[in-house]
This record gives structure tokens, sequence and C-alpha cells, in this order.
């Protein structure tokens, strides 16, 4: 298993891209930073849906915590909100 982060990007006062925090996965377990971050603790208990055409289902980070990542940015695409793509590390 690769280890992966996504990074979660919102607006600040201006208009402009505010890093929020990101998610990772190490290979054993997945882990927000910051580590107190609510709005990423909460991303973390959503489910996603992955996959494409007939194959889209929605999964949890603890049924497939890499597809789950992989699938993020396709779910939090708001200007508000929104992951970017899947990226080792």
């Amino acid at each position: 298993m690769a280890n992966l982060k996504v990074e979660f990007y919102g607006l600040d006062n201006r208009g402009l891209d505010k890093l929020e925090g990101a998610i990772t996965w190490d290979g054993s377990q997945l882990k927000t930073d910051p580590s107190d971050s609510n709005l990423l603790k909460n991303v973390l208990k959503i489910k996603v849906i992955a996959g494409e055409g007939d194959k889209q289902r929605y999964i949890t980070p603890e049924e497939d915590p890499e597809e789950w990542l992989k699938s993020l940015y396709m779910n939090y695409t708001s200007a508000y909100l929104r992951a970017g793509k899947a990226e080792s590390f």
C-alpha cells in the first residue's frame, strides 16, 4: 500500500485559495493534519462515491482507505471546500 496525501482547500476572506489541511494514509492509518482539525475529522466519517459508471458505489474510509482517498477529489468540489487529487509522499 502506498503512502498517500490529499490536501483540502477553501477560500479566505479575499476569495483566494487557503490550505485547510490534509488527510494522509501511511499504509496502516488515516491521519488529519492538523491533527485537531474538526473539519477533517468530520470528512473521515463520510462515505464517498467511488468508481465509474455502473461500478459506482459508496465506500467508507474503513472499507478501502486508498480508494476512499483517491475518490475524495471527485466528491469535494465546491469553492468552499475542495479536495486535491491523492498524491504519493
